[in-house]
């Protein structure tokens, strides 16, 4: 599951682990009992370990479509795209700029959420033209299709 990815990942004790979430769609659950599957809607809320950021597209339980208008990506993933790149933007402030470019799309149907326990006063991925860090020291994932279909 997402949240066991995400402490494995802190336990490697990475600078920061990013773990971005383009997708809250519903799914379901074979039920060991004679009741039939359960549809479960949206994703779980996950806990942040230290030095790490998680950004959902939408909020714990809800949905969102996993692709938007002929687009293989979700709204979160075409905003973050655009700005993930800026330099010298402290990686919240990046999210913060999604957030209010995905909620301003869809009229506030949409709200991205973060969960963080960055301890880092100076997370910047882009600084000037060039990395902060080397890429082995940021783990940066974009989840799209955590349930086998």
């Amino acid at each position: 599951n997402a949240q066991t990815t995400v402490d494995r990942m802190a336990k490697m004790k990475p600078h920061i682990v990013l773990f971005l979430l383009d997708c809250c769609r519903s799914y379901w659950i074979p039920s060991l009992s004679r009741d039939g599957d359960q549809q479960v809607g949206g994703l779980k809320q996950m806990k942040a370990p230290q030095q790490t950021l998680i950004a959902f597209a939408c909020g714990a339980g809800d949905t969102v479509p996993d692709q938007f208008q002929g687009s293989n990506n979700g709204l979160l993933a075409k905003h973050l795209i655009t700005d993930i790149t800026s330099p010298d933007v402290h990686i919240e402030t990046i999210l913060v700029r999604v957030a209010k470019d995905v909620a301003s799309e869809t009229n506030n149907s949409q709200l991205s959420f973060r969960v963080s326990c960055l301890l880092s006063e100076e997370i910047y991925l882009v600084k000037k033209s060039k990395y902060l860090c080397r890429p082995k020291c940021i783990h940066l994932m974009i989840a799209c299709d955590l349930i086998i279909k």
